[in-house]
């Protein structure tokens, strides 16, 4: 395959040769060695917290609106099987009255805690990762006074667990080349004349050649 037709590969979905059912794939014009975390083992997971929030001082309210929930400070640490995750939860909503909004009030719940168990979490030479991903589902008004104070709002967050045991290593990899040049962005014009440096603005590819033409 030429140069100018492994410039013409994008990335997406092999077409598949109908004879054979197998993708059709060009060559690759090297291998690499590239460096990268492999995953040596994964599981999710996921729970509904229901979570107690005082509103102090209260706040006059008829009705209550979630915004939205994220986790911050996460980290996790494994012992024998065991991975345990612990991240600060923060929870956002709005309390209205008449449709209006109120006021906004976030909330953070500190040292959430959820342990799994992994295999090969015992090995030496691997590490945990984790990604938590929380979602407000539901938050209601659960205690307010006869004047319509509201004192105390239970929010329900769906969480979702990712947790990996990676390690760095270096393996080879059939390469194509580079990845095409992308689309122009369509940007504000300014006062400055255009710019249009040479793609793609890598080192340049295939074996190394010191001049003397045998790519040594």
């Amino acid at each position: 395959m030429s140069s100018d037709n492994y410039a013409e590969l994008r990335a997406g979905v092999l077409p598949v040769d109908e004879a054979t059912g197998v993708p059709i794939c060009p060559p690759p014009r090297e291998l690499l060695s590239i460096r990268v975390q492999k995953v040596y083992n994964e599981c999710k997971n996921t729970e509904v917290k229901r979570i107690t929030i005082p509103i102090d001082p209260p706040v006059r309210a008829d009705e209550v609106e979630c915004s939205k929930a994220w986790a911050e400070n996460i980290c996790c640490e494994k012992e024998d099987s065991i991975v345990t995750v612990t991240y600060d939860l923060h929870v956002s909503f709005k309390l209205l009255k008449d449709k209006r909004v109120v006021t906004t009030i976030t909330e953070v719940i500190p040292n959430q805690t959820r342990s799994f168990g992994l295999a090969r979490a015992c090995d030496k030479g691997l590490r945990c990762e984790v990604d938590v991903y929380p979602e407000a589902l539901l938050c209601e008004i659960t205690c307010s006074s006869s004047a319509g104070y509201v004192s105390e709002v239970t929010c329900c967050v769906g969480v979702l667990y990712w947790v990996r045991l990676v390690a760095p290593v270096q393996v080879l990899i059939p390469s194509f080349g580079y990845s095409p040049e992308p689309p122009e962005c369509e940007a504000v014009g300014g006062l400055c004349p255009d710019f249009k440096p040479k793609w793609p603005p890598y080192p340049p590819d295939g074996p190394y050649d010191d001049g003397c033409g045998c790519g040594c």
